[in-house]
């Protein structure tokens, strides 16, 4: 095991950077409770400790209405915090030790056929005890609930471990935010009383993926489909001329709305002792969740929100898969 000092240094350097908290977790400790491919050893053999660290949203970003620029802000985020993850690798190899920078922008199409991440940064963070993965698999802090990002390193030096939180940050379906207002209904709805919020969580990552992903490879399939299968003479003119080719080429130049978004379970996480009551006060914020718009039942032994709205005019933002609909005569 490395000297307390290391580690100590190790952090203090961290938030020197830029850092809003950092965590360490054990290696072979993380691997013995991990059921995917998604380990150290997949990278190489040898590391010891991960470390872990979190950088937040601006609030600022929550004030727009342009999903777009919001998703810009959001990989700035992300940015910042490879970018510390990089620094602490270079700083630890500095000290003579081996390191190593995960990113968690790269999918790895061997470990799954639809990409999965090296690591699942997610499960790491919460095992290096930095916060709680909650009711929809986005990972919450105390300080910022779900609106952090994740850089990770992997390493040889032996660092002491954090331990996990003694406690669930995200209420569940007792609060249920995010699965209310999630626009492809993609977050669990309905769940046993008798199962907590760590026995329900889940995501349907298609369905996500819609809003997440709203101009990005996945929509340009679904379009190319439409197109090549329309049953009617399409107008090559209005084709070329759709702002979706446009907005594309933007998406794939500096990730625009590719992915990381959708915001929806962002904006009324309730969660985060430094920002929410910051979010609340923004005037476009409070149209998110109406007083009386959800609604609990409550049954003796089942739990299920309904929810009445978002307001529908924010839906179509989303789903850009929809660009060539009236050109193919669908819905209409």
């Amino acid at each position: 095991m490395s000297p307390p000092s290391l580690k100590q240094d190790l952090a203090r350097f961290a938030f020197e950077r830029g850092a809003d908290s950092v965590g360490v977790a054990d290696v072979a400790a993380y691997t013995a409770v991990v059921e995917s491919g998604q380990v150290p050893d997949y990278l190489c053999e040898g590391m010891k400790s991960i470390v872990v660290v979190t950088k937040h949203l601006l609030t600022g970003a929550m004030a727009l209405q342009d999903v777009a620029t919001q998703s810009t802000n959001s990989h700035l985020a992300l940015d910042s915090a490879e970018e510390t993850a990089w620094e602490i690798a270079e700083w630890l190899e500095d000290r003579g030790h081996c390191a190593l920078p995960v990113s968690g922008e790269y999918a790895d199409l061997d470990l799954k056929w639809t990409g999965a991440g090296l690591l699942d940064l997610k499960w790491t963070a919460e095992f290096a005890g930095l916060g709680h993965v909650g009711l929809n698999l986005n990972f919450l802090t105390p300080e910022y609930g779900s609106r952090v990002y994740l850089g990770a390193l992997i390493t040889d030096a032996e660092l002491e471990p954090d331990a996990p939180l003694d406690r669930d940050l995200c209420p569940g379906l007792r609060c249920g935010r995010c699965a209310v207002i999630c626009p492809p209904r993609a977050i669990p709805l309905k769940a046993s009383t008798e199962e907590s919020v760590n026995d329900i969580r889940d995501l349907d990552q298609r369905g996500c993926s819609q809003a997440a992903m709203r101009i990005s490879i996945r929509s340009l399939y679904v379009v190319l489909r439409k197109l090549l299968g329309a049953q009617v003479d399409l107008d090559v003119s209005q084709v070329l001329d759709n702002r979706y080719w446009r907005d594309f080429f933007l998406a794939t130049n500096s990730k625009r709305g590719a992915f990381a978004a959708c915001f929806e379970c962002m904006y009324i996480c309730p969660v985060g002792s430094r920002d929410i009551r910051r979010i609340m006060r923004i005037p476009y914020r409070r149209q998110d969740l109406p007083p009386g718009s959800v609604v609990h039942i409550r049954g003796d032994e089942e739990h299920e929100l309904v929810f009445r709205g978002p307001p529908g005019e924010r839906d179509p933002e989303y789903i850009r898969d929809r660009d060539f609909d009236h050109l193919v005569h669908i819905g209409g």
